[in-house]
């Protein structure tokens, strides 16, 4: 349920993954920095709970509402290394319909989603948008991702047709620096959780921290969680206004995460209805 709290719903589209407003759909096109951070099976694998360097004090001067540079800043503010997305203005060239642009070396790139685009075309994918392009079956729908996500070789091109010409066309894409994304890995791998217990709603393990560190976990922030440490019930706090974190001091510790279903509430709202509807059948009875 707590991924449907409007925190994590702002917090999945300023990542680059949209949702309904029950976050059962999602469209991602992810960085390998994205699913380093949020447990996603691939070959930078971590764990959900690992020591950073992540201050709430700092946070505010990060704030970012484009994606790229929103992972930037949340991988500067838990690992300390800086700019792991590297920017890229490409110049534009036009060509017929189109405008083209050429890669300059081999690299994966991303593109963040442009409403100016019509259609976009790579070496492998075309991505239309179907407003323009309704009659036609293409590959992919450039609205389905916040980015596209392409492996280009030097030399080849971007071909893309933009709404409005007027506006500016420069092409804005990103690239992964995979030194800089190694070294931010390494030091999560370094500081993550050794479980002894982990089911959905029970995980425990032993962490260690340093003294200006805390524990920071992909966990949506939700109240129903009971945490201790070492034996201690902690209050977590908010880390990016979406994911439970905790204060600790320096050495290693148990941690345990418990969810705790209340049920007052539901039972009493079922109880309060059953007496309403019973008393109006009484009711409705007697008058008959």
């Amino acid at each position: 349920s707590s991924m449907q709290y409007g925190s994590i719903m702002k917090i999945l589209a300023q990542l680059g993954c949209p949702s309904d407003f029950k976050a059962t759909i999602f469209t991602c096109n992810n960085t390998e920095l994205f699913n380093m951070l949020f447990n996603v099976k691939n070959e930078y694998y971590l764990e959900k709970i690992y020591a950073t360097k992540y201050s709430k004090e700092i946070e505010s001067e990060f704030t970012e509402e484009d994606m790229h540079k929103f992972q930037n800043n949340m991988a500067y503010l838990l690992t300390g290394v800086d700019n792991i997305l590297i920017k890229e203005e490409i110049p534009r060239e036009k060509i017929d319909n189109y405008y083209q642009y050429t890669i300059k070396e081999n690299k994966q790139y991303f593109i963040q989603k442009n409403f100016n685009i019509k259609r976009l075309e790579t070496k492998n994918e075309i991505y239309t948008n179907p407003k323009y392009y309704n009659n036609i079956i293409e590959d992919k729908n450039i609205l389905e991702f916040m980015q596209i996500r392409a492996n280009l070789e030097k030399d080849d091109t971007f071909k893309v047709e933009f709404i409005d010409e007027n506006k500016n066309t420069n092409l804005t894409i990103y690239s992964l620096d995979i030194d800089k994304l190694n070294k931010a890995y390494e030091y999560l791998k370094n500081n993550q959780i050794k479980y002894s217990k982990y089911e959905y709603n029970n995980i425990e393990g032993t962490i260690t921290t340093k003294k200006d560190e805390i524990i920071f976990t992909t966990i949506p922030y939700d109240e129903s969680w009971e945490i201790k440490v070492d034996g201690k019930k902690v209050i977590p706090f908010k880390a990016f206004n979406s994911f439970i974190a905790i204060k600790t001091e320096g050495g290693t510790h148990n941690i345990s995460f418990k969810y705790k279903n209340d049920f007052t509430a539901p039972i009493i709202i079922s109880i309060s209805s059953l007496v309403i509807t019973l008393t109006f059948y009484v009711i409705k009875k007697k008058k008959k």
